[in-house]
């Protein structure tokens, strides 16, 4: 932020700087163990159908027990919040691609 504070705001580096702060916020350091084990357990995440599965207490419970990590309670409820919105955002992520793309018909559909 302090970077901002000399640099006038209507310049571009002010703008970039400002729009870049805004698109990714800043994890507390106390919390960023539980975003990589987060992205540790969503490498391993299932998929069925046309979505991704959440991550599940067996999944959590295994990761747990067998990496060591001796998470807390609460952290586990953290990484069960992160990943409810993590798939909301990947489920409306891929249906605004579906509505852009429309119904693509495949070669067998075709009117000859």
């Amino acid at each position: 932020m302090q970077v901002l504070q000399s640099v006038p705001e209507n310049s571009v580096a002010y703008q970039s700087a400002l729009e870049t702060l805004e698109a990714e916020p800043e994890i507390p350091f106390y919390l960023e163990h539980i975003l990589e084990w987060f992205w540790e357990l969503n490498s391993r995440r299932t998929a069925g159908g046309f979505s991704h599965n959440p991550i599940t207490w067996t999944d959590l419970g295994f990761w747990n027990m067998l990496k060591n990590k001796r998470a807390t309670p609460i952290e586990i409820e953290i990484i069960e919040i992160i990943d409810r919105l993590y798939l909301k955002y990947i489920n409306e992520k891929s249906e605004k691609g579906s509505k852009e793309h429309g119904n693509i018909p495949n070669k067998k559909s075709k009117k000859r």
